[in-house]
């Protein structure tokens, strides 16, 4: 009896040995099913769209500047800039205070060349600031006129120096005897007698550059000249 059981139980080993070798390893064959699958999902996937190139917009040219003009003499001529640095003044007490001489008065004579600019006599009418040993001073402005071509090379905002005009001057010593220039170019130089200047008129160009002493109305300091009256107690002529 002893001796069945023992076959009994061999053959059970051998029988559950073989039921599993007969079988396929499930786990390994899960995983590579899900390899394949995972895979087959990756392939499946649209292609990422690659950016749009970005389109650089072209350079924009910068509008030519319209020609300016000025009138001398009867003639035209071109303004060609070349300025020069200068101290611009927004206020009025700091342009009196770095002026030598404040003056009120005309210029006498047709400008004359002199080294690198011109020259004109100017007789004082009544004097605001300071002191001079003449009633004639002599005024210099930087700019050359070429007949030839009928342009002006201009180093300043400020119109030529014309003869009988009559302005209110801010001036500096240029350490020579009996010779001044405008503190600040356009800050030093206004119409006389006063006139009372319409905002609006002046930001339209409807004053002339005759009327203002400078080439464009956007270079007149009109905030400086709109103060002067109640400044100085001007005496008219």
């Amino acid at each position: 009896m002893y001796r069945t059981i023992s076959v009994l139980a061999i053959l059970s080993v051998v029988l559950c040995g073989c039921s599993q070798a007969g079988q396929p390893e499930a786990s390994g064959e899960s995983s590579a099913q899900q390899s394949s699958a995972e895979s087959d999902e990756s392939m499946s996937l649209e292609p990422t769209a690659s950016p749009e190139p970005t389109v650089q917009p072209e350079p924009s040219e910068e509008p030519t500047p319209e020609p300016l003009y000025y009138t001398m003499g009867g003639e035209q001529y071109e303004v060609v800039y070349s300025l020069a640095d200068f101290n611009w003044y927004g206020d009025l007490n700091a342009l009196e205070k770095d002026s030598d001489l404040v003056v009120t008065g005309r210029f006498t004579e047709d400008a004359a060349q002199e080294g690198n600019g011109y020259v004109n006599s100017f007789e004082i009418g009544q004097t605001l600031k300071g002191s001079s040993e003449s009633d004639v001073i002599r005024i210099f402005q930087r700019y050359t006129v070429n007949e030839g071509s009928k342009s002006i090379v201009a180093y300043s905002h400020l119109t030529p120096m014309a003869k009988d005009s009559e302005w209110i001057c801010f001036l500096k010593s240029s350490g020579s005897e009996d010779m001044y220039y405008c503190t600040g170019d356009t800050s030093g130089r206004y119409p006389f007698p006063f006139v009372d200047m319409d905002r609006e008129k002046l930001e339209n160009n409807e004053y002339s550059a005759d009327e203002l002493g400078v080439y464009r109305a956007e270079d007149f300091r009109y905030d400086i000249y709109s103060e002067l009256p109640e400044r100085y107690d001007i005496v008219y002529p």
